[in-house]
């Protein structure tokens, strides 16, 4: 049961990174769809299940990328410490 929230989270997540791939504003997910999904999955279906097995091979194999840290950047602020925050934009908020 574990893993099957944990799949819903990273569908949710890989839809928002398609999103901002495809440059849309908005992404919208189907609860109903998700949970159609889950039972698939406990129900061993094929199709479902060849998904999941995938997806869990993906977030596996992202879990050993990193360390990721604000000093992890090619880029220096005039400071010269990679520690100080630098944006090339202006604020917004």
């Amino acid at each position: 049961m574990k893993k099957i929230s944990y799949f819903l989270l990273l569908l949710g997540f890989i839809s928002c990174n398609s999103a901002m791939d495809s440059k849309q504003a908005i992404t919208v997910t189907d609860f109903d769809k998700m949970q159609r999904t889950k039972n698939e999955i406990k129900q061993q279906d094929s199709n479902a299940l060849a998904f999941y097995n995938r997806l869990i091979a993906n977030a596996d194999n992202a879990l050993t990328e990193g360390p990721f840290s604000v000093t992890h950047k090619t880029g220096v602020p005039p400071s010269g410490s990679k520690h100080d925050y630098m944006t090339l934009a202006p604020y917004f908020w």
